[in-house]
């Protein structure tokens, strides 16, 4: 049954991180209470990302840390600028970080196959003057492809699932906040890096870890078209006010 109350799903969500677990049928939400509990999850995870920024400065000035980014390609297309991080990025972010929080040796495997190709994709992606042919071989990405067929062909044996599967129900909560925080601290690979930046990487990206675990609560709750669209609202809203501004 579904709840009117939108504060009902707040609260929920931080109930729910304390002790997550595996839900076997998803819960139902009106769009409208997903775009109002957009709105507030967008709203706490600004004013959580302002104070980031505030501590940073401070270890910035007193050069404690230093934060030089990678420079991309200097495109400022609106593929590379907007449907890259928006849309791709999305997609595939949420196929390996979300995906799996749901056993199947599907998810699994997609999951795995999408990290195995995401690093030679996202350097095609945003790299300048390269045809897909020059992406490490696009062989190698077939080659890639049909090990994982492979895998997931295994996985789907009988007594292999069931023991992922009591793995997975065993120890969900881990793997709920194992992948919530791999998805943060993989947002510090937007920097140079260097010790004191990886020292200091949970502080930096705090706000990328607590955005994945909403975003893996709604996979688990509600289904994963509902992380997948709140991640691409997250990341449309911000990536246009920087391009307007």
């Amino acid at each position: 049954m579904e709840r009117s109350n939108v504060l009902f799903y707040v609260k929920d969500f931080f109930y729910f991180i304390k002790n997550p677990y595996s839900v076997k049928q998803y819960e139902k939400i009106s769009i409208k209470n997903i775009l109002f509990l957009f709105l507030i999850f967008f709203s706490f995870t600004i004013l959580l990302q302002l104070i980031i920024i505030s501590i940073t400065n401070l270890l910035l000035f007193y050069d404690i840390i230093s934060l030089p980014m990678y420079g991309g390609n200097g495109k400022r297309d609106f593929f590379h600028f907007f449907i890259v991080p928006c849309v791709i990025g999305v997609l595939f972010e949420e196929s390996i970080y979300r995906l799996p929080l749901k056993f199947s040796s599907f998810n699994i495997s997609v999951s795995i196959l999408i990290m195995w190709i995401d690093f030679p994709l996202n350097h095609f992606l945003i790299s300048t003057n390269k045809h897909f042919s020059d992406i490490s071989n696009i062989k190698l990405i077939i080659i890639k492809v049909l090990i994982i067929i492979s895998i997931g062909f295994i996985l789907n044996q009988k007594k292999i699932r069931c023991i992922l599967q009591n793995f997975w129900t065993n120890y969900f909560k881990w793997i709920f906040y194992s992948l919530s925080l791999f998805f943060g601290l993989i947002h510090i690979t937007n920097y140079i890096l260097t010790l004191s930046l990886v020292l200091l990487s949970p502080l930096i990206c705090f706000g990328s870890i607590f955005s994945g675990l909403v975003f893996s609560f709604l996979r688990v709750k509600y289904g994963f078209i509902y992380c997948l669209l709140f991640h691409f609202l997250y990341n449309s809203i911000l990536y246009l006010l920087i391009l307007f501004t």
